[in-house]
């Protein structure tokens, strides 16, 4: 995880000199792994959060206000106890560990004077926050207890000894130590770091292999003696940033606009682009905020990604099965010559035989080997025949008619699936289930949600000063192609695949523009990460959708089709107005 314990001194270092002395005014938990301290110093409030989620641990400022339950955790209780008016006396990191202490002065119901520590892990799945005294160390109470029944190394409940989690690890801040007296190890140079040294992580461990120009995968006992020398002075580097605080608070954001990483040491060899911040709290409140955002949304997008996965997998079992009916029934013609052979023939047929060879005289009096029933008579088989040839003639009309309308209902689950993997804001998101329950694929929720504004398209402009439009979902696909696109404008598809609907305004338009647009139209579609894909363009006029078809879907003619090379531009590099 970025939230290493680099990160964890950084926070120490910034937060030791505003929480000194300060007075814990209020303690609250909004969740059952979160604990929230306003602390008053200098006559000014810090909110600190604390975390001890095992999928986002993390402790820092926050200006987010969530909402604490009802009904107060016992945790929370305790906690208020113990801390609501006490001091803060101290706040340190143990070595360069994921631990942070936070020395406390309170006073008990007798009012005497009393010394506690609040340790905070940040170990992932191992995180945690426990109230312990500070001289007999002594477990007060954690907000997640664990016992040796769960299979840890150490117990933590209350009243019982605490103990950290120890390694053997080197602390950069106590030794001098350099990667090259670790690289007989046959472990990959990225894991040289981490494996080694306490608070490194993968990230930072691939930084220094960057800087130095060293593959990550290599093994460390193959690394010749000019590569050590390059890894020992960018570790040295490193560690005089660490060491004299020289923080770099800034997030790598991919291609996509997806947060990658974070760190407070400059990460100069990352191939994404970074947005920098002030400082660490403003810097991890963003990168958590829009995480846990898009973990929600993700999580929320995945159940409804699965429904929909579910049902056109259903469907192309039944079309694959149909096929097979259909090419079946297309056969169907050789069922009546049998009929009419065995009527032609009912003198040959005697009870209880199993064939008859006869003249088939629809083929040149060829010979024919028709199968019978030996339990039927000759009418009997000839009867079941011209049922079997009459079922099958009604069965090819029905399968004709069923085809067509399963495949336009896959084609449309494949664009609402499409949307669902582009979408990024929980706006979006309940604009999908909106349309799902529209289109009877959800029950619409008994729980009743706040209005809110309807989400906009994407709008681009070009550097020709041409306003690009693109869909977010196939009711907003619907109304900016059909609504508030002009006739003249120009749509633009990704050629017979799901993708979204995107408009250009036909004003003075130049080859450029053009390019823009076809290259957003296969970006924002299930093949944009191919490295050519299929356009068609028209004039929206040429648009049009059919009586009682599904959201998005429409057929259009008149239309060019070009061949986009997604190399050719960099969405980033395309003008957004958000």
């Amino acid at each position: 995880m970025s939230f290493d314990g680099i990160v964890t001194k950084s926070i120490v270092d910034d937060i030791k000199e505003k929480l000194i002395n300060g007075k814990i005014s209020k303690v609250n938990q909004p969740d059952k792994s979160e604990l929230d301290l306003i602390v008053y110093n200098n006559k000014q409030n810090y909110k600190l959060l604390i975390s001890a989620s095992s999928s986002l641990p993390r402790m820092h400022f926050t200006s987010e206000n969530k909402k604490n339950p009802i009904e107060a955790y016992n945790f929370c209780m305790l906690m208020r106890k113990y801390l609501q008016g006490a001091i803060i006396t101290d706040v340190y990191q143990k070595d360069m560990d994921r631990i942070v202490n936070i020395d406390i002065r309170s006073r008990d119901e007798m009012g005497y004077d009393m010394n506690y520590t609040l340790v905070v892990e940040l170990m992932g799945k191992h995180s945690n926050i426990i109230l312990i005294e500070k001289e007999s160390r002594m477990i007060i109470d954690a907000i997640r207890r664990i016992s040796f029944d769960s299979k840890s190394i150490r117990q933590i409940l209350p009243k019982t000894q605490y103990s950290y989690l120890e390694d053997e690890k080197t602390n950069v801040l106590q030794s001098d130590k350099l990667p090259s007296e670790f690289s007989n190890s046959p472990t990959k140079v990225q894991q040289l770091f981490y494996r080694n040294y306490t608070g490194f992580s993968p990230t930072i461990s691939k930084e220094i292999c960057l800087r130095s120009d060293i593959d990550f995968d290599i093994k460390a006992e193959d690394l010749s003696a000019e590569e050590k020398i390059r890894l020992d002075e960018n570790f040295k580097d490193i560690r005089n940033d660490i060491v004299n605080q020289n923080y770099h608070y800034s997030i790598v954001i991919d291609e996509d606009e997806k947060i990658k990483d974070f760190h407070v040491i400059e990460l100069k060899k990352f191939g994404y682009k970074k947005k920098s911040f002030d400082d660490i709290h403003e810097m991890l409140d963003f990168y958590y905020k829009k995480h846990a955002s898009n973990d929600s949304i993700r999580q929320n997008a995945s159940h409804l990604k699965k429904i929909v996965s579910n049902k056109i997998q259903r469907n192309s079992n039944k079309l694959s099965n149909l096929t097979v009916d259909l090419e079946e029934a297309k056969k169907r013609d050789i069922y009546k010559v049998y009929a009419d052979l065995i009527s032609s023939n009912m003198h040959l047929i005697k009870k209880g035989i199993d064939k008859i060879t006869v003249d088939n005289f629809y083929d040149n009096m060829n010979k024919i080997e028709i199968p019978l029933d030996p339990k039927k008579s000759g009418n009997e088989n000839a009867q079941n025949y011209y049922k079997k040839f009459s079922k099958l003639k009604t069965r090819e009309k029905v399968i004709t008619e069923e085809l067509p309308i399963i495949k336009d209902e896959n084609d449309y689950l494949l664009q609402l699936l499409e949307t669902l993997e582009q979408a990024s804001e929980y706006q979006e998101l309940s604009e999908i289930k909106d349309e799902m329950v529209k289109m009877n694929l959800i029950k619409k929720s008994k729980k009743k949600t706040a209005k809110t504004q309807p989400s906009k398209p994407r709008h681009f402009i070009t550097k020709n000063n041409v306003d690009i439009f693109v869909g977010k979902n196939n009711l907003q696909n619907d109304n900016l192609t059909l609504k508030q696109a002009n006739k003249d404008d120009i749509f633009f598809h990704v050629r017979n695949l799901p993708g979204s609907h995107v408009i250009m305004r036909n004003e003075n338009l130049t080859e450029e523009d053009y390019n823009v647009a076809c290259f957003l139209a296969a970006y924002f579609s299930s093949v944009g990460k191919e490295k050519y894909v299929e356009v068609d363009y028209t004039e929206k006029k040429n648009v049009k959708k059919a009586k009682g078809a599904k959201p998005g879907m429409v057929f259009y003619n008149n239309f060019t089709t070009v061949n986009v090379d997604m190399n050719s531009m960099r969405i980033e590099d395309i003008k957004q107005i958000v």
